[in-house]
């Protein structure tokens, strides 16, 4: 009896043996459908080897990504850094050149001032500018008050001038530009070199809403300062996690 065996490839018929014993296969290895299946399976491993490797590009081109934007990113984070480290510097340079220095000799001034005032209490339209130009005769201790009014003035118009440009609000700039010409009187009255005419001199007085004001701005900017800080240090903690 003869059998034919069907496979994906082409065989011959298997030999029989005169004495019997196993059915013996062999692969035919050339023909039409040998150089058929031989070529599809060459195709399907192109194929493969372009999709693993396609894979493989697609995943380096992410990876490229991720890398790229997170150096964007970091560098956003150091541009962010360095402005917040730019405003703070100023805002630092705003409250230790300007307002610190002149509030708190200003205050100072106050309680000179005030000293003096209650030496005066009974004279109700006590003014220093104008007893000056009035050419009164201060006693020895409040003369020595007077002199030290005079002198913290022109440190403090000394102060006005020199940062006009830490000023950045109207309000207090008009009132800062009173009170220098209040000091500057006041500082010509003591040394005579404006005598008389005190009712024209009388309004050149210290604006008294001022020193509230510089209070006021100092706090915004104190509290500028601690936001600009915080928004820093939030910056660099998102940099150290990698975030």
């Amino acid at each position: 009896m003869t059998f034919i065996m069907q496979a994906p490839l082409p065989i011959q018929a298997p030999s029989i043996p005169q004495s019997g014993g196993e059915v013996v296969v062999r692969l035919v290895s050339s023909g039409p459908d040998w150089e058929f299946w031989t070529g599809l399976i060459g195709a399907v491993g192109i194929v493969v080897t372009w999709v693993l490797a396609a894979r493989q590009m697609k995943s380096q081109s992410e990876e490229s990504g991720r890398q790229l934007k997170a150096q964007r990113e970091e560098t956003t984070r150091q541009l962010q850094m360095q402005s917040l480290d730019q405003a703070a510097a100023g805002v630092v340079n705003m409250l230790d050149t300007f307002y610190r220095p002149y509030i708190q000799l200003s205050e100072s001034n106050k309680a000179v001032y005030k000293e003096l005032r209650e030496r005066y209490a009974d004279e109700p339209d006590y003014s220093t500018l104008t007893y000056l130009l009035r050419d009164h005769q201060f006693q020895e201790n409040d003369l020595a008050l007077v002199k030290l009014l005079a002198s913290n003035g022109r440190r403090l118009a000394a102060l006005i001038s020199d940062n006009a440009g830490c000023v950045d609000d109207a309000d207090i700039q008009a009132a800062l530009s009173k009170a220098a010409v209040h000091f500057w009187m006041l500082d010509m009255a003591f040394r005579k070199k404006l005598v008389g005419d005190g009712e024209r001199f009388a309004k050149f007085t210290y604006p008294k809403d001022l020193d509230m004001k510089l209070a006021d701005k100092q706090g915004a900017l104190q509290r500028e300062l601690v936001n600009l800080r915080e928004e820093r240090s939030r910056l660099a903690a998102l940099r150290t996690s990698g975030a």
